[in-house]
């Protein structure tokens, strides 16, 4: 059953000051969520909750660059499929992601927070992410994410004002979805995360990881991808495989803008019978005069392919082939 009956929009704009520190990167899947440091670099946060919506503003200073995460929670009445996630940026944000969230307690104030903590402890259900203006994330027929009645959320938003001037940074989220008493018989889809820590570029050098491939978990069929590097990025490349060092295919992606890459929906949807999945390959220019290594800094890059998949096994992070979470 694919019919819309409810849509909710999620509006968010987050700054912070040139004085705070970067979290640290994340670790093969073990680093905790830095989200409960204050956000000190924050004066003027306003947030607004309704029925239907939860707003997040204030200006975002020039030369910042910062991740905060604020924790809302929906006003749905029951629970529900989310089937399509629309997301919009305004210039100086760099990323949007918002989360299906496990704390208790809402938190409106903006937090400096470590980037994918959530996702890549599995304690948190990535709905949808964009580093697009426009990014829709739609689910096949008859798939969707379950969320609970009055479901928290969690939205990090990475933020880059480059400019001289003051931004006022905004990030949209609305939904599309059906109520689970009405769904029928509905898969529920979860997301994915793989890529490489293993990044040392440098100093003004071009490098790139060499090709690397990811086995997705058999009998589940990948949907949607989408590519993540930082300002170093020239190129990430990502090739459906049947086995490790298969790049006989073209490639599904091939991605050169590291601020606005595609969300590329896959359809049909990859199959994946315990063998395959995607092969990745990142690929840098190092311009400044420092080594250059993973990390969330504007000094420092990552690799990631982002997607999601069906039916759910729980939120797939894996670091160069190691996933914590399969069983």
């Amino acid at each position: 059953m694919r019919s819309t009956v409810f849509v909710w929009a999620v509006l968010v704009a987050s700054c912070g000051s040139s004085g705070d520190s970067t979290p640290a990167a994340p670790d093969a899947g073990t680093t905790a969520d830095t989200g409960t440091a204050t956000d000190t670099g924050t004066s003027s946060a306003a947030v607004i909750a309704t029925d239907k919506s939860a707003s997040l503003t204030f200006e975002l200073p020039p030369g910042v660059e910062k991740t905060v995460c604020v924790y809302v929670r929906l006003k749905n009445p029951e629970p529900m499929f989310i089937t399509k996630a629309i997301g919009t940026l305004a210039p100086g944000s760099h990323h949007l992601i918002i989360y299906k969230a496990t704390t208790a307690e809402e938190n409106l104030t903006p937090q400096g927070c470590t980037p994918f903590a959530g996702l890549i402890s599995g304690k948190e259900v990535m709905i949808g992410e964009t580093a697009k203006p426009n990014g829709v994330t739609e689910l096949p027929p008859n798939v969707g994410i379950k969320i609970d009645a009055n479901q928290m959320i969690k939205l990090e938003a990475h933020y880059i004002n480059a400019t001289k001037s003051k931004l006022t940074a905004k990030g949209t989220w609305s939904f599309e979805g059906v109520p689970v008493a009405s769904a029928g018989a509905m898969e529920q889809a979860d997301a994915f995360l793989w890529g490489s820590t293993k990044i040392t570029i440098p100093p003004k050098s071009a490098w790139d990881t060499g090709v690397k491939f990811q086995k997705g978990q058999a009998g589940t069929k990948v949907f949607f991808l989408t590519t993540h590097q930082h300002q170093f990025g020239t190129k990430m490349t990502l090739w459906s495989s049947k086995a490790a060092n298969d790049t006989s295919l073209a490639p599904l992606v091939e991605e050169t803008n590291w601020a606005d890459p595609k969300m590329f929906q896959v359809n049909p949807a990859l199959e994946m019978d315990g063998t395959s999945g995607i092969s990745y390959k990142c690929e840098y220019n190092n311009t400044s005069a420092e080594e250059v290594k993973f990390g969330e800094s504007a000094l420092e890059e990552m690799c990631f392919a982002i997607g999601w998949y069906y039916p759910s096994k729980g939120v797939d992070v894996c670091f160069e082939g190691v996933c914590p979470g399969r069983k």
